[in-house]
């Protein structure tokens, strides 16, 4: 018999019976780490994460696109429920819960200044998540933020703040941040948070680019790569005018194999430091510089995609701890100095391994150095025949012989365009090929307009470009929120946003990555895979490693929800049970969402459970199941 439910809501949505596996096992917390490089605290800080082990998949500044990662992730065995800890005496100053970025989140502000931030949790300590249950009850939504008084609710170290998880990202871990003062990301290992590090980084390779068209290096006029191959110095290579070099250094701290970034790169020439880094900290708002340190090309012709560091910092960078500059033109921008050089290249993690290379460099010579492989840093668009006519290196143009030329255009923050430095793209219109017609309909996507293929050598963006949608192009008969900017992945359309509509009779498209692009329609609703099933079963849930942090008395149940075309909206997701508004949490990265069912649901019983959810372009789906809570054999709840 189907009940109705009217007892309140009684939690935030939770995890997974699966996800919480790792709740079964409790692990004594690891020793307090003095905070050598806080010298105005005296307190020990408490490692934040009860696991024996300190394993890093991520480290301070690690590549993103377009960004630098802002902490480190501690591994957590690739299982979520780990004890979190308060790692000094403080006040929390606030929680936050979205869909994705750092899902549940908790920002610790220390009696040192410092503010601590843990991302990506489970669940929040019984205190925190009654507070964040109370604004659910009153705004009906899973995303919140909540800003606490100083002092309002105080910890002590090592207290119990909530267990680590899963939410907003792909994989059970901890992401853990350390801000100073005024808000600024700063390397946790630095702060009293090092894990044991005995491996050192690894030079891979080092490529020279020849930045003007008239330059060589190794009598190439493109760019030339030399392995390292544990060589402490490489083959001598010539080069001739201004030659710009970039090197792919990794890092690794332990036996798992996870690539990191190197703590600091220096780069001398002939004995004086010309450049060097060091990932110390960073301010938000200069998270986007990123781009102008890597030379980042996409793959094309079976090459593989290039990911590189730049050695030399460009005018236009201002990330704290960097030096340097375009030392690779010389004193009149021509070049170094007819002659021998040496140029070398050290880098170094945060507890002191390094590893380093020496470049002999003939400036002037015939001889192209032996050793040194033609390896073009190219980013080309071919033609109608599929050669690669027009191509565009990191400095200049590639000029074509024959074939179809493609237009190159250039923005600049000068004009107003959204880059952090002058950028050069190759771009032409296509009609859509019969891989994308196919996929297209598959995802439920309707569109027969020409793609914008993209390209570029240098992609320094600070928002979207912005390219008009050819005026003799149709436009897919669908209402506007339907209409989407789609970029072409090889397999599927992956949704990119609504069109930029500068005036009413000018459609254009934002682009942001080096995709070919085009304007379609979603007129499919959401898929939900489960929605024949009659009855979903919810068992007990799992036993709380630790009383502060009290879990749902049954199983958090995930059910599927899957959009192939412009996205789940997570705003529009309504679940109701017995006639009551739960609030399941969004998990759209895995295709789900999560059902916590209230502790008063009664064992042996069975409510009717409905769910209501949209995708961004509006299409709506609803589907009603049982929802029954099991017992076991002897009449037990599950």
């Amino acid at each position: 018999m189907i009940q109705r439910l009217n007892t309140p809501y009684a939690g935030p949505a939770g995890r997974s019976i699966a996800a919480l596996v790792g709740l079964l096992l409790v692990f004594g917390g690891a020793p307090g780490l003095r905070a050598g490089a806080d010298p105005d605290s005296a307190q020990t800080r408490v490692w934040p994460l009860d696991l024996p082990e300190h394993y890093l998949t991520s480290n301070f500044m690690e590549y993103r696109p377009g960004r630098y990662h802002a902490g480190l992730d501690f591994k957590t065995r690739s299982l979520p429920g780990f004890v979190v800890r308060a790692v000094e005496d403080g006040y929390i100053e606030r929680i936050r819960a979205t869909p994705g970025a750092y899902g549940r989140a908790i920002y610790l502000r220390g009696d040192s200044g410092r503010t601590f931030v843990y991302a990506h949790l489970g669940r929040f300590n019984d205190v925190l998540r009654r507070r964040l249950q109370a604004v659910r009850t009153r705004t009906g939504r899973y995303r919140a933020r909540l800003e606490f008084q100083p002092g309002e609710i105080p910890v002590t170290a090592a207290d119990v703040l909530g267990l680590s998880g899963q939410s907003g990202t792909l994989g059970p871990h901890l992401h853990f941040e350390v801000r100073d003062a005024g808000q600024r990301p700063m390397d946790p290992q630095s702060e009293g948070f090092a894990v044991p590090d005995h491996i050192a980084p690894v030079i891979h390779h080092v490529r020279a680019v020849p930045a003007q068209a008239t330059a060589t290096a190794g009598g190439m006029s493109l760019a030339v790569l030399c392995p390292c191959a544990e060589r402490d110095t490489l083959p001598a290579l010539a080069i001739e005018g201004p030659v710009a070099f970039a090197a792919r250094i990794t890092e690794q701290s332990d036996r798992m194999g996870h690539v990191l970034e190197p703590a600091k790169i220096e780069v001398r020439l002939d004995g004086a430091v010309v450049y060097s880094t060091r990932n110390e900290r960073f301010a938000f708002d200069e998270v986007g510089q990123q781009r102008l340190e890597w030379l980042e090309i996409p793959a094309h012709d079976g090459r593989a995609r290039i990911r590189e560091r730049w050695l030399h910092r460009r005018p236009e960078n201002h990330l704290p701890g960097r030096s340097g500059g375009l030392w690779y033109l010389g004193a009149e921008g021509e070049g170094l100095a007819a002659g021998r050089h040496e140029l070398s290249v050290t880098a170094t993690d945060r507890a002191g391994n390094r590893d380093r290379v020496i470049v002999p460099l003939i400036v002037g010579a015939a001889t192209p150095g032996e050793g040194w492989e033609e390896a073009p840093a190219l980013a080309c668009l071919s033609d109608a025949t599929g050669m690669n006519t027009n191509c565009l290196t990191p400095f200049f143009q590639v000029k074509s012989e024959g074939g179809q030329a493609a237009s190159v255009r250039t923005f600049s923050a000068q004009f107003d365009d959204p880059v952090l430095a002058p950028v050069q793209v190759l771009w032409d219109w296509l009609p859509q090929d019969a891989g994308q017609r196919t996929a297209a309909a598959q995802q439920g996507l309707l569109g027969s307009g020409p793609c914008l293929r993209i390209t570029a050598a240098d992609w320094p963006l600070d928002g979207k470009l912005a390219f008009a949608w050819p005026d003799s192009a149709p436009v897919p008969d669908a209402a506007d929120s339907a209409l989407g900017v789609y970029s072409w992945d090889g397999q599927e359309w992956d949704w990119e946003g609504s069109p930029l509509r500068p005036g009413p009779a000018n459609l254009q498209l934002g682009i942001a990555r080096r995709r070919a692009h085009t304007l379609l329609a979603d007129f499919r609703p959401p898929r939900l895979p489960e929605a024949s099933i009659d009855t979903i079963s919810f068992s007990r849930g799992p036993v709380s490693p630790d009383p502060a942090v009290t879990l749902p008395r049954w199983e958090i149940r995930p059910l599927a929800v899957v959009d192939d075309g412009s996205g789940i909206q997570s705003s529009s997701i309504q679940l109701d049970l017995g006639g009551r508004r739960l609030i399941p949490e969004p998990d759209l990265v895995r295709d789900r969402i999560l059902i916590q069912l209230p502790d008063s649901c009664r064992a042996g019983s069975t409510y009717e459970l409905v769910l209501t959810v949209a995708d961004r372009a509006g299409n709506r789906v609803q589907a009603s199941w049982a929802a029954s809570c099991r017992v076991d054999s002897d009449g037990g709840a599950r």
